[in-house]
């Protein structure tokens, strides 16, 4: 009965890491500021730095980096793709399907446009911007992204993988406002278009730890103390038992009688035996 008590517990527990954060503020429009000047609140950012396009933090420290793309043929176009580690936990993939802004090439391709995108003029493409925010952390963030150089629209939007809303909006004179909680993936792709399609910064905010997180995390705790101790209990309990089986599995052999003679003298004489053999044998030196 514990045992299942614990399982559901365990479910629950994280059940609410990944659903309370998602319940609590949804992942649909979110408006929260009336200009795109960075927010003022923001700890991470991919932005245009004067010359490159590069994730920076808010405060100056680590990380500051230039983001690098692989680029792959797509018909007379080219696709271009990076993933990074924004930060221990915290993966960031940017995918440029079929994009004729500006790159230039380092070790790897760079945009070096105040915008990336695509034209009107590459034809229809899914994802002329794809975005991927993988948290695998415990803390909660606050993703804002500023498309003010294209038209309002929709966007798909998944969560770990799995589409979860197909009429997301892309603002483009305010931010799309969206949380990204805590050991969750959230993805937005453009559909399928032939339209001109860009994307300008994206602003990260650490929230802190997740509330849910931390509740998950102190009933995981309260289970693996319960089910250690009943472990614990059990195997002294296994123990104990092993030891009484010995003692009376000895008992029973010593107290055997074969031809109505008890083991226990048998062996007994034999002891007798032995040690006054060895006893004449030191005396004969």
């Amino acid at each position: 009965m514990n045992y299942k008590l614990n399982s559901y517990l365990s479910i629950l527990a994280i059940a609410c890491a990944v659903a309370v954060p998602l319940l609590s503020a949804t992942a649909r429009e979110l408006p929260v500021h009336a200009s795109l000047t960075a927010p003022a609140d923001y700890d991470y950012g991919y932005i245009w730095s004067g010359s490159v396009q590069q994730y920076v933090s808010a405060n100056g420290s680590s990380p500051t980096s230039i983001a690098l793309f692989t680029r792959t043929v797509d018909s007379i176009y080219y696709n271009y793709s990076s993933t990074y580690e924004l930060i221990n936990g915290f993966d960031i993939t940017q995918t440029f399907n079929r994009s004729n802004t500006s790159w230039s090439l380092l070790t790897d391709y760079v945009p070096q446009d105040t915008k990336i995108g695509s034209t009107n003029a590459v034809g229809s493409k899914i994802g002329k911007v794809d975005l991927v925010f993988d948290n695998q952390t415990n803390k909660n963030y606050r993703l804002y992204i500023d498309t003010t150089s294209m038209t309002q629209v929709f966007t798909n939007y998944y969560v770990n993988d799995i589409l979860w809303d197909s009429d997301t909006y892309y603002f483009n004179t305010t931010y799309t406002n969206i949380l990204i909680p805590t050991y969750s993936k959230i993805r937005l792709q453009l559909p399928e278009t032939s339209g001109a399609r860009y994307f300008d910064a994206w602003y990260l905010e650490d929230l802190g730890v997740s509330d849910s997180y931390t509740a998950g995390y102190d009933i995981g705790e309260e289970i693996g103390y319960i089910d250690g101790l009943e472990n614990s209990n059990f195997l002294i309990t296994a123990v104990e038992s092993l030891i009484g089986m010995m003692v009376n599995f000895t008992f029973i052999i010593f107290t055997l009688e074969i031809f109505g003679v008890n083991i226990l003298m048998i062996i007994g004489v034999l002891f007798g035996v032995i040690a006054i053999t060895w006893i004449l044998k030191t005396i004969r030196g």
